[in-house]
């Protein structure tokens, strides 16, 4: 996943937590942010044109997670399956991904179908 897709800023952030929508599933929560809908302006319009058009994704790993090496890990497979399912997705979302403990004892193909379901729940993917 290219790093124009990171979502960054304490901000951004905090806004998605805040306003954001959540599904979770076994394993991971997600929370959904529909730029395109949720007019809550920022300070800067310049950056609000460009949200509306781009997919952000952020992934938040609890510390209470595990050591850094299963934290990393965790971060390392959702950032490959959100670059799978990059393509399929609409624009103008803002995507936080949160993995829990059941995450950890997921098989690769598990958590891929999980997090397809979530992004289908979420409305996020394309018709």
């Amino acid at each position: 996943m290219k790093k124009h897709f990171f979502l960054k800023g304490s901000e951004r952030f905090k806004e998605i937590y805040k306003s954001g929508r959540r599904y979770s599933k076994k394993g991971i929560q997600l929370i959904v942010l529909n730029k395109n809908r949720n007019h809550t302006s920022p300070k800067n319009a310049k950056i609000a044109a460009v949200d509306k058009i781009d997919i952000k994704i952020g992934i938040s790993v609890n510390r209470k997670y595990g050591n850094a090496v299963r934290r990393n890990r965790a971060k390392r497979q959702l950032r490959a399956l959100c670059s799978e399912i990059l393509p399929d997705m609409e624009e103008g979302f803002h995507i936080l991904l949160r993995p829990n403990d059941d995450f950890k004892h997921m098989e690769f193909h598990e958590s891929r179908k999980t997090v397809r379901d979530l992004f289908i729940k979420a409305g996020v993917l394309k018709q």
